[in-house]
């Protein structure tokens, strides 16, 4: 069986910009889910959980040293 590659076929139908943007996107996208996906599962591997948000006791001496730092960093 011979291959080929259907990036050469012509079929006539032109997509528009918008259609092809949005093609575009949603490539992208899939392939974030599939890293993000592939990441966790080699997280898991290694044990590592993520950490629930807000429900951890931060000691005191730590939180005075995020007290004062700036958000755009030094300028």
């Amino acid at each position: 069986m011979m291959m080929i590659d259907l990036r050469t076929v012509e079929t006539g139908v032109r997509l528009t910009q918008a259609e092809r943007l949005a093609a575009q996107m949603r490539h992208l996208s899939a392939m974030n889910d599939a890293q993000l996906a592939e990441k966790k599962a080699r997280n898991a591997r290694r044990g590592l959980v993520p950490m629930e948000i807000g429900v951890h006791h931060v000691p005191e001496s730590v939180a005075r040293q995020f007290l004062h730092c700036t958000v755009g960093g030094v300028r």
